[in-house]
């Protein structure tokens, strides 16, 4: 049961919102950036939900593919999606490897790094989805 939000401003003057549930073994993390399908022009419909995908690829730090090695050794997931107002990224393991999801997180939002072959890999993808959906 959540008894109460906690809120602190963390690096940067990004606010933080947290809860905290005693009885679970694993931590959840969501990063909700104000970015989405609303804020793109029509020649630039689907670039959010684009850099979404592109976000789990690599960094300057994490190889291409390693994202998702890290987090099923730590026993963990991870997940996004992109709405009309914001990007979430999402990413649970347990609580004990806290300090290694903070190491990654802040591989991904200070060393990121878009490569074209992913993005011509990725385009198709979304494009199938913005037609399916």
């Amino acid at each position: 049961m959540i008894n109460k939000i906690y809120f602190r401003d963390g690096k940067e003057g990004i606010p933080l919102y947290y809860f905290k549930k005693k009885e679970s073994l694993y931590l959840t993390i969501q990063v909700w950036v104000h970015v989405g399908s609303v804020d793109e022009r029509i020649h630039e419909q689907g670039m959010a939900h684009m850099i979404e995908h592109l976000f789990f690829k690599k960094t300057k730090t994490i190889g291409r593919g390693e994202l998702d090695f890290l987090i099923h050794q730590m026993s963990g997931a991870s997940n996004a999606y992109t709405s009309k107002d914001f990007t979430v990224y999402l990413f649970s393991v347990p609580k004990v490897y806290l300090e290694e999801l903070v190491g990654i997180l802040s591989s991904l939002f200070e060393y990121q790094e878009f490569a074209y072959e992913d993005l011509e890999i990725e385009k198709e993808i979304v494009f199938l989805q913005m037609i399916y959906l």
